[in-house]
């Protein structure tokens, strides 16, 4: 490392410290950064209780020393738009275990964007970019394996009315899971929500004299 590199000092925050846009907290434990934000702030402080960081598809980069020596992160999803991820953006996050990213072409890295990470990390990306991932400047040096992206679909049955899922006849309501093998050879799973509407009971009375017919209306 040059003698000339100043390391950033740690900082830790509140939540209310992370304010822009549609970005969220839950329970002090998941960022989740909406769609709508396209820009992280410099002076943006992460609280040392984060495990999980989602970015939206709206950013397009991710600056320098962003989430630097959040120890307690140990999964990251990258945005379909992220092309950089900057000097030591994730410096530090010796628990990060579990890196996705969902765009196909490798977003451009430094040699220390992901500098003292947890050395088990692995590095998901879409089916079809994995050698690219591989062949790419600093992602080479990380584990890369395919992500098998999931598609949800939710459906709702009346009981006695069996819901026929790829040739499963269910009727209980629950999530039902199904791979497929796409035409370029990539899986992808499809996740059934299954709801069962309760079957209604009526009881009605009524009366006729005879020779009369009863219609219900």
């Amino acid at each position: 490392m040059s003698s000339k590199h100043r390391e950033p000092i740690p900082v830790a925050g509140t939540p209310k410290l992370i304010s822009f846009g549609p970005a969220f907290l839950n329970s002090y434990k998941k960022l989740v950064i909406g769609d709508n934000v396209t820009s992280i702030p410099n002076n943006l402080i992460i609280p040392a209780t984060i495990k999980s960081i989602s970015t939206g598809n709206g950013l397009t980069s991710i600056p320098k020393y962003t989430f630097y020596n959040a120890i307690h992160l140990d999964s990251v999803i990258i945005g379909n738009n992220i092309t950089t991820i900057d000097t030591g953006a994730f410096w530090g996050c010796d628990s990060l275990v579990s890196i996705i990213s969902r765009n196909a072409t490798p977003p451009t890295i430094r040699s220390n964007t992901f500098y003292a990470i947890n050395s088990n990390a692995n590095v998901y990306v879409p089916c079809n970019s994995v050698t690219a991932y591989e062949n790419a400047t600093y992602w080479s040096n990380m584990n890369i394996n395919s992500f098998i992206p999931i598609n949800h679909t939710y459906a709702t049955t009346c009981q006695n009315e069996p819901y026929n899922f790829y040739n499963r006849s269910l009727s209980t309501a629950g999530i039902y899971y199904d791979t497929l093998q796409t035409t370029n050879g990539c899986d992808s799973v499809i996740a059934l929500h299954l709801s069962i509407n309760p079957t209604r009971q009526e009881t009605i009375t009524a009366s006729i004299c005879q020779g009369e017919h009863y219609t219900q209306n």
